[in-house]
């Protein structure tokens, strides 16, 4: 049985991300790694696609992990304890629950959601010519690359379809519209100025924490 904590999310103060200690469920000791260790190559094909006067969309996999169902044999790994509150006489107790999917904290699941959506999600929709841009993929970001606008928008849309078709929905509030200045993991690329400047939230930040350190 595993902590089961939560995160707040950037852009919805009002939700929380729960997060999985598994330090203490033995997932992470029974898990070999060997076929779903890769390397995070969004920054390198950003540098590289987005060129002189190109434009990108922005968009972001509503609830990614969850996405992905458990094999049954796992389960004994995800039981973890949660306070209740029991309507009939108001009693606060505790309960044993169960993840069924995904969840964030498993050490194997960064690379199994790689095959599962940058493989073969983003391998169907380009096998069926509806992905013909550049799509660099970081997690569950994904950044689409193009010349035109227009069409840039109009194969964002059919990109989009085609998710919800699988049952993969983006998060509207995360979805930023084409643009030659954009805001992609963490910094702001311009495509006229050719050049890529850290987010001056993270950049406070960072100068708070070298501050204190």
């Amino acid at each position: 049985i595993f902590p089961l904590g939560a995160v707040p999310k950037p852009l919805e103060p009002s939700e929380v991300r729960p997060v999985s200690d598994h330090t203490k469920s033995g997932i992470k000791a029974a898990t070999n790694e060997e076929g779903l260790r890769h390397s995070l190559t969004a920054l390198q094909d950003i540098e590289r696609e987005f060129k002189f006067g190109y434009s990108m969309v922005v968009g972001d996999i509503d609830a990614a992990y969850p996405l992905l169902p458990l094999a049954w044999w796992i389960w004994p790994f995800f039981m973890f304890v949660w306070y209740d509150i029991d309507a009939s006489d108001s009693a606060s107790f505790m309960r044993l629950y169960m993840h069924v999917t995904g969840d964030f904290g498993t050490s194997g699941l960064p690379g199994t959601f790689k095959i599962f959506f940058s493989d073969v999600v983003v391998g169907m929709a380009r096998s069926e010519s509806i992905l013909t841009l550049p799509l660099p993929v970081y997690v569950d970001d994904c950044s689409l690359i193009g010349r035109c606008q227009r069409f840039l928008m109009r194969e964002w849309g059919n990109f989009k379809g085609f998710l919800l078709a699988l049952g993969i929905f983006m998060k509207d509030i995360k979805e930023r519209a084409a643009a030659q200045v954009q805001l992609v993991l963490g910094f702001w690329w311009d495509s006229i100025a050719r050049s890529r400047t850290l987010d001056a939230k993270k950049l406070d930040a960072y100068r708070g924490m070298l501050k204190e350190f």
